[in-house]
């Protein structure tokens, strides 16, 4: 089966090698072993040296390089090049053409397809409009963006309607949304990057290894203004009034962690925080998780979180805003604990409850989250429905 994968995931070459984010790299490692012919249509990064995160691509996997570099504005400069370019590559017909939204241009390939390709799959991660409604940027900025953003989703969302044979998206209350602007056919689905294996080695060193949780707390993923680590570091400091042994790891980065890390001095909390910064190796990361007990996670904008899941996979006990896929996948008290909203009050009010629970509660609630990862959040759950014509 030939799979053709328009997105703009960040690929690097350096020398003669293509390299890509591990998280990619596990997708494509996955249909390339079920003996799919891949092709990534994707910006390439020239670089100097091997990228660190990255992992270098089989020569089996062909990239089409587009123009330009990983952005909207780059991608509408280069926008006559990367047409033929697309347009070339459509014409090779491949079994499955694979679309993420809302990267730049993902209007494009199926409109060139013209229905000539049997199986357009358009993926719906995100929604750009929300996402930037929600950043907490100042008003003026955040309508400027969404302005500017419209006429690229009206064409997304016109093109997936008419020209894509399915639709997916990261989630139910995405695909709420999506109907509400006639994308009927759309179907959620839950992204995932554990596998079956990989579920089992945690549980047997995590689950079984250390059945009673203390009060370590974690946060991995980005360090944005839409993630809410500003919050949970103001919350952190009220726990830690009353759970004086508490402590936070942070793992990530981005543009906030010069200001969180400012943030964390003036609440005097600094001492009980470790700023680790982007962890590479999966392993590595996945070891720093199975030395604490509960995953903060206060986003105020989500699809469907991988870290979750990841968290959950790992052991953890997951205290979440109730963002994105989370309401309609877990139930608060039985494998997560919500917050009510995104305030400070509640999110504080959530971890307490989640510290008050008795052992054989926290130990269930452990259990059960596992349980619905391993039956439903599979990463070979996910791939089979995202790519099956």
């Amino acid at each position: 089966m030939k799979i053709g994968i328009f997105s703009y995931w960040k690929i690097a070459q350096c020398e003669n090698s293509y390299y890509i984010p591990a998280t990619h790299y596990a997708y494509c490692e996955y249909l390339a072993k079920k003996g799919a012919e891949i092709t990534l249509l994707c910006p390439v990064e020239n670089l100097q040296e091997t990228p660190g995160g990255y992992s270098k691509l089989p020569s089996s996997i062909h990239v089409v390089r587009l123009r330009g570099r990983f952005s909207y504005i780059s991608a509408y400069k280069n926008f006559f090049p990367n047409f033929r370019i697309i347009h070339t590559y459509v014409r090779q017909l491949p079994d499955v053409l694979y679309i993420r939204n809302p990267d730049p241009l993902g209007w494009l390939p199926p409109v060139l397809a013209n229905r000539s390709i049997s199986s357009v799959h358009s993926h719906f991660v995100g929604d750009s409009l929300q996402a930037t409604w929600q950043s907490g940027d100042p008003v003026l900025h955040r309508l400027v963006k969404c302005i500017a953003y419209l006429p690229e989703y009206l064409l997304t969302i016109l093109t997936a309607k008419h020209l894509s044979r399915k639709v997916f998206c990261n989630g139910e209350h995405m695909r709420r949304r999506l109907v509400q602007v006639g994308l009927h056919k759309a179907r959620s689905v839950i992204s995932s990057t554990i596998s079956r294996s990989e579920l089992t080695s945690l549980r047997r060193t995590r689950l079984e290894a250390r059945p009673n949780p203390t009060d370590k707390f974690i946060y991995f993923g980005y360090l944005r203004k839409t993630k809410g680590v500003d919050v949970l570091l103001t919350s952190f400091s009220q726990i830690k009034e009353e759970y004086c042994n508490s402590h936070l790891t942070i793992i990530g980065d981005g543009d906030q962690r010069t200001k969180l890390q400012a943030q964390a001095n003036e609440l005097e909390i600094h001492q009980h925080i470790s700023f680790l910064g982007h962890i590479d190796n999966r392993n590595l990361l996945f070891t720093e998780l199975q030395k604490n007990d509960y995953f903060l996670f206060c986003s105020r904008s989500e699809g469907s979180p991988r870290v979750v899941i990841e968290a959950m996979a790992a052991g953890l006990i997951v205290i979440s805003t109730p963002v994105g896929s989370l309401p309609e996948c877990f139930i608060d008290g039985e494998d997560i604990i919500f917050s009510e909203n995104f305030t400070i009050e509640k999110f504080t009010e959530a971890t307490r409850r989640a510290l008050r629970l008795t052992s054989s509660e926290k130990k269930l609630i452990r259990e059960k989250a596992w349980k619905k990862i391993e039956a439903h959040y599979t990463k070979e759950a996910f791939l089979d429905r995202l790519f099956t014509p």
